[in-house]
């Protein structure tokens, strides 16, 4: 499965107290997905920059401020603002200050396809 969050397609901004809007796809090139998990929290150091997951990251399990996990069995192609149609994923001004310095909150964005096969991207969020 691959998350395409490339050459700003996959965008995440939002304004503190404003519900964040999200745009891009997840898809698999090769089979189909069967579930796809969107999270918004922070990274721990040094993990912004690895796109897939081999163990080396640590996510804040606990921190998270939205978590939702979505069945899209057989589909080959998902966009996650249809994903989160209908979510309102509001940040404010107390989680940010609750980050430590230098530390961002990202979408997080993990698919996993039929044949258990797990891809994991995190896009920074920006706030205006």
């Amino acid at each position: 499965a691959a998350v395409h969050a490339a050459d700003g397609y996959a965008r995440a901004t939002g304004e503190v107290g404003v519900a964040l809007m999200f745009y891009g796809e997840v898809e698999d090139e090769v089979g189909a997905l069967d579930h796809v998990m969107i999270m918004v929290g922070h990274l721990e150091e040094g993990a912004e920059h690895d796109d897939h997951d081999h163990g080396g990251r640590t996510l804040q399990d606990d921190d998270h401020i939205f978590e939702k996990e979505i069945e899209v069995e057989g589909e080959t192609s998902v966009l996650l603002q249809d994903l989160l149609e209908g979510e309102s994923i509001v940040v404010a001004q107390s989680d940010l200050d609750e980050l430590e310095e230098g530390e961002h909150l990202y979408l997080i964005v993990q698919a996993e396809d039929e044949d258990g096969n797990i891809s994991r991207h995190a896009i920074e969020i920006h706030f205006d």
